[in-house]
């Protein structure tokens, strides 16, 4: 809704500076956070306090602030577009505070306040950047009322129901050096897929906005987002099936495993098909009603992006069914190589075609990614089957 909203009330450039911020922010705040958030919530013997690991995430965040200071003064991006890069750095780490305080309700299963938060979020920063980009016109300004809205969030509601005593302790640095590698060691690699992911996703961004202009960056990623629907669903949907599937997997239950896998990837499946169907039929159309006119020439950029959609769609289904036979470490080099694929058909491809070889190289790489997917998905079930027939 906020791309809507930029796209809408400003232009194809406004978009490109806010999505250029996240490609650059989201992976460095993403390995900043460390999964503090799972480790906290599952810390039910209260091995650390939670001054600690609110200690331990500013620290990081400190890290993360300081590495994208160091890619503003080493890049060539214009003024305005590096405030809005520092602006959604200040946001993130804004939001990062607010993960503590989601860890340490979801550690007592107030998954209400949780809710309540997002729901307080969203509606806030949505009024604040329609407000922002009405009057001022600006993504300079758009940022700063996202930020605005994050803090609004953190001070008047986050803070006042952590339930922790008014006098905050935090630890001393030795104690934070004693505890930061016990939790990076738990925590670490369950954190790295994820960026992986998230880097991978933007890749094609960095290399447009090397190629081409922050306008061209902007419009492919208004296109881009029109598969994040779908992919919304299909997570939610793996998430809701995976501990089922895990217990199936403890029990001995082969069938049932592979009943829960054939269930995602249909549902994959057909929500990738759908949106070929709906980029092929009407895409042109939609694209001009979401976004404006200047969006409705890219029909076949859109249609390649469906295609990489459908591949990732199926991709994420199989990574959760890895995830629920508790296959973690395999998802590591199937997303390294994926980068690699990305990086590689991008420089190939982002030259020649443009915002249509962005799309191709994304469709490339999450296609690998699905092919990688099903056969480390088919060892576990040669495994399982092997296992069976010795018992």
């Amino acid at each position: 809704m906020l791309i809507v909203l930029l796209a809408r009330l400003g232009n194809p450039a406004m978009v490109g500076q806010y999505t250029l911020g996240l490609a650059i922010t989201s992976p460095l705040f993403i390995v900043a956070g460390l999964n503090l958030r799972m480790v906290q919530a599952t810390d039910t013997t209260a091995q650390f306090r939670y001054s600690e690991y609110l200690g331990i995430r500013l620290a990081a965040m400190a890290l993360a602030l300081a590495a994208v200071l160091l890619i503003l003064l080493a890049g060539s991006q214009s003024f305005e577009t590096s405030l809005v890069i520092a602006l959604l750095a200040i946001q993130k780490t804004v939001d990062g505070i607010s993960e503590t305080a989601y860890g340490r309700w979801h550690q007592r299963e107030q998954m209400d306040r949780i809710a309540q938060s997002m729901i307080l979020r969203g509606m806030a920063s949505l009024l604040l950047l329609s407000a922002a980009m009405w009057w001022m016109r600006s993504a300079v300004w758009g940022v700063a009322a996202l930020v605005a809205a994050s803090i609004a969030v953190l001070a008047g509601y986050d803070l006042p129901r952590l339930e922790v005593s008014r006098r905050l302790h935090l630890p001393a640095l030795g104690a934070v050096c004693r505890n930061v590698w016990e939790l990076a060691r738990v925590a670490g690699p369950l954190g790295i897929a994820p960026m992986l992911v998230t880097l991978n996703t933007y890749q094609s961004r960095y290399w447009l906005a090397h190629t081409l202009s922050e306008a061209e960056v902007g419009v492919y990623s208004a296109l881009a987002y029109a598969t994040v629907a779908a992919n919304l669903v299909v997570v939610a949907l793996a998430q809701a099936a995976g501990p089922a599937m895990t217990r199936a997997l403890d029990t001995g239950n082969r069938q049932e495993f592979l009943a829960g896998a054939l269930r995602l990837a249909a549902v994959g499946g057909a929500l990738g098909l759908a949106g070929l169907a709906v980029a092929w039929l009407w895409g042109a159309p939609l694209m001009e009603l979401c976004y404006g006119p200047a969006y409705a020439s890219y029909s076949s950029t859109l249609l390649w992006l469906m295609l990489a959609g459908a591949f990732s769609y199926l991709a994420s289904c199989t990574g959760y069914t890895l995830s629920a036979a508790r296959r973690f470490l395999v998802q590591v080099p199937i997303l390294c190589t994926v980068a690699v694929v990305i990086g590689v058909s991008s420089w190939l491809l982002v030259p020649a075609y443009g915002l249509r070889g962005a799309a191709m190289a994304q469709a490339i790489g999450s296609g690998v990614q699905m092919l990688w997917n099903v056969a480390a998905v088919a060892a576990v079930v040669r495994r399982l089957a092997a296992k069976k027939a010795r018992d």
